[in-house]
């Protein structure tokens, strides 16, 4: 991985954003229901325009897993077998 991808894997992926972002949607249905229907609509239209470049670039683009194996890189095979319980 780049550093870039390490960054944006820290930073932004595992760090508290995408919970903050949900507030967005969370905030324009509580307003929507008091009858503020345009602030409530430009709040979640602003989460839809930040939230699918978002989910674009985690799920297309970037690969955060750690130290999952990828399947274009599968962990290695062990030699020996696994102790047996008798």
């Amino acid at each position: 991985m780049s550093n870039m991808e390490d960054w944006y894997c820290e930073k932004i992926v595992a760090g508290p954003w995408p919970f903050t972002l949900l507030l967005f949607p969370i905030v324009g249905a509580y307003f929507y229901g008091r009858g503020k229907q345009k602030l409530a609509w430009i709040l979640i239209g602003a989460w839809l325009l930040v939230q699918v470049p978002l989910s674009y670039v985690n799920n297309i683009v970037v690969n955060c897993q750690g130290d999952a194996p990828s399947p274009d890189n599968p962990p290695p095979l062990k030699e020996e077998p696994p102790p047996q319980i008798k």
